[in-house]
């Protein structure tokens, strides 16, 4: 599904003409967000994060506020790639919150 549909738009980018490239940093955040709110919103309606990894979470946070910093300093702030880097950083945020808050376990009903 959501694999196939990424690896279509990852090849189709090589095959969009050159004024339409900026499109892709630009549907860069929708795609962090179609990746992390279904599992925030299943963690919050089960009330666990199973087997989400508490040191993968951590180090990609630490990643995403590292490439916030480079974006910052080295692109001198490229307005789409710090939207993508700013939503991949919150929502691992998020990620990292559900962890500190809810159990890893789910009880049984």
């Amino acid at each position: 599904g959501m694999a196939a549909l990424g690896v279509v738009l990852h090849a189709g980018m090589w095959l969009l003409p050159s004024k339409y490239q900026p499109l892709i940093a630009q549907a860069q955040p929708v795609t962090m967000l179609l990746g992390y709110v279904p599992q925030i919103v299943l963690n919050a309606r089960n009330g666990c994060t199973g087997t989400l990894s508490a040191i993968t979470t951590l180090l990609r946070f630490v990643g995403c506020l590292i490439r916030l910093a480079t974006t910052v300093a080295r692109i001198g702030g490229d307005v789409w790639l710090l939207v993508a880097y700013g939503i991949s950083a919150v929502c691992t945020g998020a990620l990292l919150g559900q962890l500190l808050v809810l159990p890893k376990a789910c009880t049984p009903a």
